[in-house]
């Protein structure tokens, strides 16, 4: 045995001496130095074993280093979810203390005692604990999707005999996809701009960097070619997708949105159907923030409403909305029935955002939701859509809360048909605000002399009354009730009679 593996030897069972001797909070960053020396060695191993025909490290040896880190680095998940328990035990132990906090609260009748400052304090904790709860079950159920990823990617991979685990995947134009991306990277090197010839140097290392079989250097070379924000990197990030690591196809959707090249916008067009609902999300945003506001661009929102994750339906849905685009409103409507509530808050926000009348109906029956958050929302997005003040009682529940919906849908259908007004009409101020005519017509003398009286005012629509006080130069703005402007009108009037 020579000396080399003798302190080869010696500096990985000294490593271990020492990993397992550690304790408390130190395991995971000794873990990762550990891993990173045991990879080390057996690169080393394995480099002399080609050399010297000879195995430095007996294989037991190997499998007793592999399980001692093993047991110091448990699974992600695990660490996660005792995270999660002891959150949850303090948790519960400050509900405990507010407990006996208001207890002697009650017991020295006192508004401001140091017993309600403590629950106030208490209060404070438990929010930071719920939302630290919340982040780490966000992360634990980001692992799973990812572990579940990685098994159907291997059960793909098992299929596919011809090829090795290393062999770089195939592409459209038959080129293997590190030919693909070195090619890319040659073009770039040779048909683009750079400001000094140290800039083009850094481009070609870290764009070379895409070729690692690591997939962190190679998400770390995407971040770092979205920085230098020249547009030669756009091929070369276009072409390493075909890769196939979500991962790093993400990063590189994320990259090309930061970029802001509409050189990106085929990429997210092609691959906003990608298997992997995050890719699905990124290439929504890069088509909303890059894409032209052409039909293919919306159509391609408006079928995302239908996918199969509500999360890229809620992103569709923001999106849509953000666009203010009517067309879409089809689409909207159909996703107040969801199964997700989120996804509906979304539709809510989009409906209100876009105010189309024709949607008040069904926005209105969402007012029947058991939710409470949802019907606050679905009322403020009737307010927005109609115009109109509204009351309507949120705590109402049952026959209560479906006689309410049903009393407010009747008075809808009168407003719009020009019947007359609704007794109990949910409208503030019913007995003043007559409906509007179905032709929505305008009295060409009550435009013409502005010698208006309410009942004049009253047949007219609100957006005519605003016309109305444009054109005599009134104060009056959208966000007034057709009450308020026509009180406002009236009260101008009178002001100008008595002067």
């Amino acid at each position: 045995m020579t000396d080399e593996v003798r302190k080869k030897r010696k500096g990985v069972t000294g490593f271990m001496a020492k990993v397992l001797n550690a304790a408390g909070s130190a395991v995971v960053d000794v873990y990762d130095f550990g891993s990173d020396a045991v990879g080390c060695v057996f690169s080393s191993s394995k480099e002399s074993e080609s050399k010297k025909n000879k195995s430095d490290i007996p294989g037991k040896t190997k499998k007793i280093i592999k399980k001692s880190v093993n047991y110091i680095y448990p699974d992600k998940e695990k660490i996660i979810q005792d995270r999660i328990k002891i959150k949850e035990d303090k948790l519960n132990k400050l509900y405990t203390e507010i407990g006996k906090e208001e207890v002697k609260q009650a017991e020295s009748g006192e508004k401001e005692s140091e017993s309600l400052v403590n629950v106030k304090s208490l209060i404070s904790e438990i929010r930071e604990y719920e939302e630290q709860i919340a982040r780490l079950k966000d992360k634990a159920e980001n692992i799973e999707q990812e572990k579940q990823e990685k098994k159907e990617k291997k059960l793909k991979e098992r299929k596919k005999t011809t090829e090795t685990k290393r062999s770089p995947k195939p592409v459209a134009d038959g080129l293997p996809a590190h030919q693909a991306i070195e090619d890319a990277i040659a073009a770039s090197l040779s048909s683009s701009r750079f400001e000094s010839a140290s800039e083009k140097a850094k481009f070609e290392k870290v764009a070379r960097d895409l070729l690692s079989e690591d997939s962190e250097i190679r998400i770390l070379a995407t971040n770092e070619l979205a920085k230098m924000k020249n547009e030669a990197a756009i091929p070369v990030l276009t072409e390493s997708v075909r890769i196939e690591d979500p991962n790093l196809t993400s990063e590189i959707i994320n990259a090309l949105i930061s970029m802001g090249s509409v050189k990106a916008v085929p990429l997210f067009t092609e691959k906003v159907t990608d298997g992997n609902f995050r890719i699905r999300m990124a290439c929504l945003r890069g088509i909303y923030k890059l894409a032209e506001d052409d039909d293919e661009a919306l159509q391609l929102l408006i079928n995302a409403v239908k996918d199969e994750h509500p999360d890229v339906r809620k992103t569709a849905i923001t999106f849509i909305g953000w666009k203010d685009n009517a067309e879409a409103v089809p689409a909207l409507v159909q996703s107040l029935r969801d199964d997700h509530k989120e996804v509906v808050k979304a539709a809510l926000s989009a409906l209100s955002t876009i105010r189309d009348k024709s949607t008040a109906l069904p926005v209105i029956r969402v007012l029947g939701d058991e939710d409470a958050d949802l019907r606050q929302q679905a009322l403020d997005a009737v307010k927005m859509i109609t115009g109109e003040q509204i009351a309507f009682d949120l705590q109402a529940s049952g026959d209560e809360l479906a006689s309410a919906v049903d009393g407010l849908i009747e008075w809808w259908q009168k407003l719009r048909t020009g019947a007359a007004q609704v007794v109990d009409d949910p409208i503030e101020d019913i007995e003043e605000s007559v409906a509007e005519p179905a032709d929505e017509s305008i009295d060409e003398n009550i435009q013409a002399d502005p010698s208006w009286t309410k009942s004049d005012l009253t047949r007219l629509t609100k957006a005519k009354l605003l016309a109305l006080c444009d054109e005599n130069e009134l104060n009056c703005n959208d966000g007034m009730t057709k009450i308020e402007i026509i009180n406002a009108m009236l009260d101008s009037q009178k002001s100008a009679d008595d002067a």
